[in-house]
């Protein structure tokens, strides 16, 4: 597993981790080797950061992490990203203000994916979540099926240009 971290504070996966091929492997449609499909995890937990991005390169894909709102703008601003996956409750600037932000500065022909996660499982906190334009919700803990559901959603969505949460 080559997980880097950057001086920007970027944590990345440039190698996929070895796997025994789990259930989720034999349903989940993984980008093609060499696929340029990105994905910046926005999250403040150090192991929920290690776990998603490590099970995310498993499924094939390149995974970058920060670890608050402000850093994930940042990122947005400096990179195009295929998806991001929004932690809720960070610190200095949380998930529902960064989305906020992102986005005010997007413009109509390119909108990010942006998909929660989160631990508040209410129907509110999806409400709140879909209200601020995070696209999809995913609850904290997960399983890889429902995280590679949430990928394959988002996939099937971009190219239908159907929003996952919102059919």
């Amino acid at each position: 597993n080559a997980l880097t971290e950057s001086a920007s504070g970027i944590t990345s996966v440039t190698q996929p981790v070895s796997s025994d091929d789990g259930p989720f492997v034999k349903d989940f449609q993984s980008p093609k080797p060499g696929s340029n499909y990105r994905l910046l995890l926005v999250e403040d937990d150090h192991t929920n950061q290690q776990v998603a991005i490590s099970t995310l390169a498993m499924m094939g894909f390149n995974a970058e992490a920060v670890t608050n709102g402000r850093d994930a703008i940042d990122a947005l601003k400096e990179s195009d990203y295929d998806l991001v996956f929004m932690d809720c409750h960070m610190p200095e600037m949380d998930g529902f203000e960064a989305t906020a932000e992102i986005r005010r500065h997007e413009n109509a022909s390119h909108r990010t994916p942006i998909v929660a996660m989160t631990a508040s499982a209410l129907p509110e906190d999806r409400a709140r979540c879909l209200s601020v334009g995070m696209d999809d919700y995913l609850t904290k803990p997960f399983s890889v099926g429902e995280l590679s559901a949430r990928v394959a959603a988002v996939q099937t969505a971009v190219a239908g240009e159907v929003r996952p949460g919102n059919p």
